[in-house]
């Protein structure tokens, strides 16, 4: 039995993990986890590194990265952040680098077995099927793409300091041995420094405004692009909105997309009353000339109220997340968007506070109306 990481003899990865590192906490520091290979017990990463090695030596490429991709699967499994929760499936807390006071140890070779199978399932499952899919690897802002060459365009992008997916990804980059740049990510961040790779919403909108632009000349005239967005920060969405009008993209329509699968913030939204939007907007993009502000006397809250009124009009008194302060709130923000007007004032509060206006309180879900809010 593996007691102590002296005793592992294969390769692994030892990348430092401190301070610099916006997701790092007091805590890590506290569990003594001061690089990669800390977030392993000793006999897991011992059981990890055999894996990993008898991998690296497999001749044929193809096969050696399904067989990696199954391996960086399981990294975040088979590490100490894998917890045992109460409330919810034992699993990572996705988004975060959390390693929660209550874990147990995964057996790492039950652990890839059965991903080795999941992903043989798939393979074989998929084998003849026709078509095919390109992936590359590349900036958002420099894309390996010719001029006018792309009929249409579906973007996710990190939703301003939400989540730090160079931080998130820092296990199985780890063992790849190919870590993403902080400096060239589009982020903002809380903790790090400018020096280290630190971003302010300013800059954030900038990087985001260069990625816009890059879409632009790949598309070719007239092809619109889907982007799909949220945060409950009006500074982050005025920088996306603003980024979105410099790079020459307008505005077509505005939808909300409800998921069925809430995500980790989600839940505690549900649970614990976190003030988290449980709706991303969908905005359909264009280029071309800008259109015209809508007249000055109409009212942005006249506008979001028919759309809450339609939504709520629509899914009656069965589905509770859909009744949310937090779906309500994408909402409003995908009514302002889509009627080009401003969003600096559309807040969880101040759609709650429209809600008593207008009598509506009563049809929001229970648990998140606020009881410090005056009707």
């Amino acid at each position: 039995m593996v007691r102590s990481r002296s005793e592992v003899s294969g390769w692994y990865p030892d990348v430092a993990f401190g301070p610099d590192r916006e997701m790092w906490r007091r805590g890590h520091a506290d569990l003594g986890i001061q690089s990669v290979a800390d977030f392993y017990s000793p006999r897991n990463l011992a059981a990890l590194s055999a894996i990993w090695v008898r991998l690296a030596d497999e001749p044929d490429p193809r096969l050696r990265s399904a067989l990696q991709f199954t391996f960086t699967a399981i990294a975040n499994r088979a590490s100490r952040r894998y917890q045992w929760n109460a409330k919810r499936p034992t699993n990572v807390l996705g988004g975060t680098l959390y390693v929660s006071s209550l874990r147990y140890e995964f057996n790492v070779f039950s652990l890839w077995s059965r991903k080795v199978a999941a992903v043989k399932k798939l393979f074989e499952s998929t084998l003849n099927d026709p078509g095919s899919a390109e992936v590359r690897l590349a900036s958002a802002a420099r894309l390996p793409l010719a001029d006018s060459s792309v009929d249409y365009c579906f973007t996710d992008p990190p939703f301003g300091a939400n989540i730090v997916y160079s931080d998130c990804s820092l296990l199985w980059e780890s063992w790849l041995g190919a870590l993403t740049d902080p400096h060239d990510e589009a982020i903002v961040t809380r903790h790090r420094s400018t020096e280290a790779g630190g971003k302010t919403v300013s800059a954030y909108g900038q990087i985001m405004g260069n990625a816009f632009r890059e879409l632009i000349r790949v598309l070719k005239k007239g092809a619109p692009a889907t982007l799909v967005f949220q945060n409950t920060d009006h500074a982050v969405w005025a920088a996306i909105e603003q980024a979105i009008g410099e790079a020459g993209f307008v505005v077509l329509g505005a939808e909300t997309l409800h998921k069925a699968q809430p995500s980790f913030k989600g839940v505690k939204a549900q649970e614990e009353g976190e003030q988290v939007a449980a709706t991303d907007v969908v905005l359909l993009l264009r280029s071309g000339r800008a259109t015209q502000p809508s007249a000055t006397n109409v009212s942005v809250w006249d506008v979001i109220w028919r759309a809450i009124e339609a939504e709520l009009n629509q899914v009656g008194s069965h589905t509770s997340r859909r009744r949310s302060i937090g779906h309500l709130y994408a909402v409003a923000v995908a009514a302002a968007i889509g009627a080009h007007l401003p969003t600096q004032e559309v807040t969880f509060e101040s759609v709650e506070v429209l809600l008593r206006e207008r009598g509506a309180i009563d049809r929001v879900s229970p648990s998140e109306v606020s009881a410090d809010v005056a009707p």
